[in-house]
Order: structure tokens, then sequence, then C-alpha cells
């Protein structure tokens, strides 16, 4: 976001070391500086149908080095050719923790992101790091990572994992990939609802699912509500599809016979009033 957004204030930058000590509270933002050492190829993020673009960079203080994923594009610095040794101040961010890796991303709205930083404490940063550097000139690594993040790699590999306890006993807005067994599906209402679709004409309302699972795994249990998109992709059929294939004379709750008693990975998205959305 734009720096003149932010509210201009000192940062009180937190030593990357403390960061990897067990315990450390993660639900305050922080602020970080350190030496840019490496850059990751641009990557694309696809979540709800929208495609975010990310860069991973990282950083390192006092010989400390820190991944930090970036939600915006940092082609104007790198394009303006000071990149070497350049002091990165990084403040809001967020600290994450997944399969015993650390590391930190901004937050939408929030994170302010300085480059080639002058201040003091960046001068002072920069000193020591030269003092202790082979060459004065150190170029940027290429990190390796993926240009473009496959649905496959979101489930299997860069989501935190977690239980339906732990998002019932979560208490952050974040994202994880959750193993259940889908045993029933609630039929105390509807299992659609009407929509229509507005631009410059009102075109006739479609049926759109709103669907209610009954989930479990070895230790609790818990209802997912899938909308349109998720449970299209679960039924392999529309909403629509559906209803034109349906005899009216059987009862809806057959057609999703075929899903029950399925292990199904779900991505959850955890929210600060505990409630949860899932989507596949």
């Amino acid at each position: 976001m734009a720096n003149e957004v932010v509210p201009q204030t000192k940062p009180h930058y937190t030593p990357l070391s403390l960061l990897f000590v067990a315990g450390f509270d993660t639900d305050f933002l922080v602020d970080i500086i350190g030496i840019l050492t490496g850059v990751g190829t641009k990557r694309e993020l696809t979540k709800e149908g929208k495609v975010t673009k990310i860069n991973v960079i990282s950083i390192d203080c006092d010989g400390c080095f820190m991944r930090v994923v970036l939600g915006f594009n940092l082609n104007a610095f790198l394009s303006a050719g000071e990149v070497d040794n350049a002091v990165i101040s990084i403040e809001f961010a967020k600290v994450k923790f997944f399969r015993d890796n650390i590391y930190v991303q901004n937050c939408i709205d929030c994170t302010r992101v300085e480059y080639n930083v002058l201040t003091e404490e960046a001068l002072l940063l920069k000193k020591r790091m030269l003092e202790t550097m082979d060459s004065p000139s150190q170029r940027l690594s290429q990190l390796c990572e993926s240009s473009k993040q496959t649905h496959e790699d979101e489930f299997l590999h860069s989501t935190a994992r977690n239980t339906i306890a732990g998002l019932k006993d979560c208490r952050e807005v974040n994202t994880f990939i959750v193993l259940v067994t889908i045993k029933h599906v609630v039929d105390d209402n509807d299992l659609w609802y009407t929509a229509c679709i507005c631009n410059k004409a009102v075109y006739p309302d479609s049926k759109m699912y709103k669907v209610q699972l009954r989930v479990i795994n070895d230790i609790d249990s818990t209802t997912f509500m899938l909308f349109d998109r998720e449970a299209s992709s679960l039924l392999s059929k529309s909403c629509a599809e559906m209803f034109e294939s349906h005899d009216k004379n059987e009862n809806l709750l057959n057609e999703f016979a075929e899903i029950l008693e399925k292990n199904v990975l779900f991505k959850v998205d955890s929210k600060m009033d505990k409630g949860f959305r899932a989507n596949l």
C-alpha cells in the first residue's frame, strides 16, 4: 500500500533472532530491518478467483536471515539498480510459522516497506554488516521459487495444516488446510438460494448452492457451509445442472450420496470471531 496512508510512527525494530525464540507471541505485528540478500521469482497466488502477485525476499540482520513474503510489486525498486547492500525497513509485518519454518509477510492495508533506508539505525546496521562481509559489494542471490503456485501446491505444501479442534481454538485470522470426512448433508434448510446477476441488465435468477456439510475427523466434528463455487467443485456439477437432471419425484439429497464418507481436504479461512469459511 502507499506509504502516505499509514500514519508516520518511529519504528521499534525487533531483532530477527528474537523471532526464532520458542513461544514468540505472533499476535503482535513487528518492525524488522535488514540488508537485502536475495530476491525470488515473482509469483502468482490465486485465492477465491483473485490473482495476487507476490514476491519473496531475504534479509540479513547481524548474521540472522529471514524470508519475507510481500504482496506487491518490487519491479520499481529493482529496476532502479540501487540494490547492492540495500537496507530494507519493514513495519507492521506478521510473523508466521509453517512446518517449523518462520517467515514474515505483509498485512493488507497495514505494512509499510521502505528501501535504501538512511536512518541512523540503518546506517549503523550497514556499517556493522560491511565490516563482516567478505566483499563490500555483495550481489543478490536468486531465491528458488516457482513462478506460479498451483492448486496442488497451495493445498499440499504452502498452506498450514490444522484440525477441527485447532480451528475452534484459533484466535487469529489465518488460512488452514483441514482433512475431514463428510458424514452427511444437513437438510434443515434448502440446499440452494436464488440469485440474479446484475450489470447493465438484470438476468433471470438462477439457483446457487448453499450446502451445510457435517464433517468429522478422529476426535471432533463441525459443520462447513459451502456456497456455489465450492459446492460445484465438490459435486462436479453446477446447481442449475443438478436441477435439470434431477427427478422431481426423488429426494434431492440422493444427489449428494456420492460424496458421503469421502475424505476431503478443505481450505478454511479462520476469522477473529471464531467463525470460519471452507473452500475447496
